[in-house]
């Protein structure tokens, strides 16, 4: 079975306070795009194992696809399915520490390919709370689509009528921590978020004028300290024509959405033969 594991990026992000369990309280709109990573997975006679075109990520029990697999796993054993083992090839596009929720998508895709494959017979619902249980991101992942998260990231509200806008990413040679970004971030600085109706209102206009000023990400405070190079690129992607840029999550990529093909391939030329970048254009996926 091959399935495809869609990355996204964060449209606003505001982090309202912090959380006895150690996690932060947010609330942001998450948009998944075009770009992914693909997932191979094949019955074997036990166990399971996991093998990844990134040499680089690992792939025992720190990888969130072999947790996501164990998770499944136990899952269908409580539903008394006799299953078999399983080997998962990962292939990564996805860039690792830029933001875009790829190991989280990973394994959101994981636990809806064993869903299937192993016929267990879990809900969408059934299967974001074991996703949760994996990472805050995960929950979304299962759905898709656009979606207000809020909570941890957990509890999450659709979004429809998000057209699929066109999109440059700009990742430079450095990814960000996402517990470091949470940890250093001083909540009591950052700006008073926006009216998320009016957000919406923008982002569904053909035509949205100062699309730049209403989108936000309370992380790009510190993160923009720590690596001023971002707030560089997110200053040339609107100089050069962007209607907005931003952050996408914790970093380190940036995202600009483009009027046209003209400021598209603009932005996606000034970087492209940088040494040690990424990147990336393409859609949103319309909802």
């Amino acid at each position: 079975m091959k399935v495809k594991a869609y990355a996204k990026i964060n449209l606003y992000l505001q982090v309202r306070s912090k959380r006895t369990d150690g996690y932060h309280e947010i609330e942001t709109l998450m948009q998944a795009i075009g770009l992914y990573d693909e997932l191979v997975l094949t019955k074997a006679v036990r166990g399971i194992s996991i093998s990844c075109s990134d040499k680089r990520l690992p792939v025992g029990p720190a990888n969130l696809v072999y947790r996501a697999a164990q998770a499944m796993r136990q899952a269908a054993l409580n539903r008394g399915r006799k299953i078999a083992g399983i080997r998962i090839h990962l292939k990564k596009n996805i860039p690792v520490g830029a933001g875009l929720g790829g190991g989280s998508s990973d394994a959101a895709s994981t636990l809806k390919a064993l869903n299937r494959l192993w016929r267990v017979g879990l809900s969408p619902v059934e299967l974001a709370g074991i996703g949760s249980q994996l990472g805050s991101d995960v929950p979304f992942f299962i759905y898709g689509g656009s979606a207000v998260a809020r909570g941890r990231g957990e509890k999450l509200c659709p979004v429809k009528g998000l057209p699929g806008r066109r999109l440059v990413l700009i990742k430079p040679p450095f990814g960000v921590s996402t517990r470091w970004a949470y940890e250093n971030l001083k909540i009591n600085l950052t700006k008073t978020p926006k009216n998320s109706k009016i957000i919406f209102y923008k982002l569904r206009k053909n035509h949205p004028k100062n699309l730049a000023w209403y989108l936000f990400n309370d992380l790009e405070s510190v993160c923009g300290q720590k690596h001023p190079l971002l707030l560089r690129i997110k200053r040339d992607m609107l100089a050069l024509g962007a209607l907005a840029a931003l952050m996408s999550g914790s970093g380190s990529t940036v995202f600009a959405i483009v009027p046209n093909r003209q400021v598209e391939l603009r932005i996606r030329e000034a970087w492209a033969r940088k040494k040690g970048y990424w990147v990336w254009n393409g859609s949103a996926i319309k909802t």
